[in-house]
C-alpha cells in the first residue's frame, strides 16, 4: 500500500512538471468557471451524507438481524458472488470514491495558488475535508485500508495551507465541524502524536539504535546536521533503518503529513502559534516533529517521490522546526 502510494505520488509529481500537462491541468480546473471544483465539492458532500445515512440504516438493520438470526446474518455478510469474489461493502465504496476525489484535487492544486484559493473559498468543502478524516479514522477499516484516503486528504490540506495566505489561521482559530469544541490544529496534533506513537511501537529497537549512539548530543547532531564528520555515517544508518521499516511506514507518513501542516503554520507565524502547538507535542517539545519530518524526508528521497519544490519546502520546514527545539 505504501509502495503504491509513493509510486503514484512520484508519477503524478513528474507529470505535473511537464509543461503540456500543466497547461491541461489549468484548463481542466478553470473550465466553465471551475465547474469541476464545484462538482468535486458537491460529490464529497453527498458522499458524506449518503454514508452517514446508509451506515445508520445498516446498523439498525444489522441489530435486528442479529436479534432474529445471528447465524443467517453472519452467513450473508460473507457471501461471495458467482465468481467467488466478495462484493464491495459500503466502506469500500465510500473510501474508494473519496480517494478518487482527493487524487484529482491533489493534482489540480499542486504548486498552484490560484486553484488553492478557489477551492478554499468553498467553506463547506474545507470543513468536509475534516469530516472525511474523522469518518475514515473512526471506521472499522484496518490502518492499511485507511492509509490512502487519509494520506491523500492530508496531502491536499498541505497544498491548501502552503499555497494560500490565510488558511493557516482557520486551522488555528476554527473548531472541528459537527459542533466540536476541539480546534482544528488540536485535532491535527492528536493525529501526529497518535501516529508517531504507533510508528515507534512498530519499529524494532535495532532500527532505532542509531538514535541512541550519542544520547548526550542534541537532535541536530544525531541527525548529522551540525557534525559533518558523522553525517555520512548517520545517513547510512538512517537509510538502513528506513529500508527495514518500509513495511510499516504508513504511521510515519500520516504523522509526517499532519506535522507538515502544523509546521507550515509555524513557518507563517511562529511567534503567535509556537507555544500553542508546542504544548500539544510529545514532552511539550518539537524534537519529535523534527525527527519525523527528517525521517520522512529521507524516506521520500529513497523513493524518488519528491518534486524540486517539495524538497525545498521540506528542507525549509525542517530547519525551522529544528530552530524551535530546546
Amino acid at each position: 500500500m505504501l509502495e503504491e502510494f509513493c509510486s503514484a505520488n512520484s508519477e503524478q509529481s513528474s507529470s505535473v512538471l511537464s509543461s503540456n500537462v500543466d497547461v491541461n491541468r489549468m484548463y481542466i480546473a478553470q473550465y466553465n468557471q471551475y465547474s469541476l471544483f464545484h462538482s468535486m465539492s458537491k460529490l464529497l458532500d453527498l458522499s458524506l451524507v449518503w454514508f452517514k445515512q446508509h451506515s445508520s440504516t445498516n446498523d439498525s438493520n444489522s441489530n435486528n438481524n442479529n436479534n432474529n438470526n445471528k447465524t443467517t446474518a453472519a452467513s450473508s455478510d460473507t457471501q461471495d458472488d458467482s465468481n467467488g469474489v466478495k462484493p464491495p461493502n459500503n466502506w469500500d465504496i465510500f473510501r474508494d470514491g473519496c480517494k478518487t476525489i482527493m487524487s484529482i484535487l491533489l493534482i489540480l492544486t499542486n504548486d498552484c495558488e490560484t486553484h488553492c484559493d478557489r477551492l478554499t473559498s468553498d467553506d463547506r468543502f474545507f470543513s468536509n475535508l475534516f469530516r472525511l478524516l474523522v469518518t475514515i479514522q473512526q471506521s472499522s477499516l484496518t490502518n492499511e485500508e485507511k492509509f490512502d484516503a487519509v494520506a491523500l486528504t492530508l496531502n491536499l490540506l498541505i497544498n491548501l495551507v502552503k499555497n494560500t495566505k490565510d488558511v493557516y489561521k482557520h486551522l488555528m482559530e476554527d473548531n472541528m465541524p459537527g459542533g466540536s469544541t476541539t480546534k482544528i490544529y488540536e485535532y491535527l496534533a492528536d493525529i501526529f502524536c497518535e501516529q508517531e506513537s504507533l510508528a515507534a511501537k512498530a519499529e524494532s529497537q535495532e532500527e532505532n539504535d542509531w538514535m541512541m549512539e550519542d544520547g548526550e548530543g542534541d537532535l541536530d547532531e544525531r541527525l548529522g546536521i551540525k557534525n559533518p564528520k558523522n553525517s555520512n555515517e548517520n545517513e547510512a544508518n538512517f537509510n538502513l533503518a528506513l529500508r527495514k521499516a518500509a513495511g510499516h511506514m504508513e504511521n510515519t507518513f500520516v504523522a509526517a503529513f499532519s506535522g507538515i501542516i502544523l509546521a507550515v503554520v509555524l513557518l507563517r507565524d511562529r511567534a503567535t502559534y509556537a507555544s500553542q502547538i508546542r504544548a500539544l507535542m510529545p514532552q511539550k517539545k518539537f524534537d519529535t516533529m523534527a525527527f519525523i519530518l527528517k525521517k520522512f524526508f529521507l524516506f521520500m528521497h529513497l523513493s524518488h517521490a519528491f518534486t524540486p519544490s517539495g524538497v525545498k519546502t521540506l528542507e525549509e520546514l525542517i530547519a525551522m522546526v529544528l530552530s524551535l527545539c530546546d
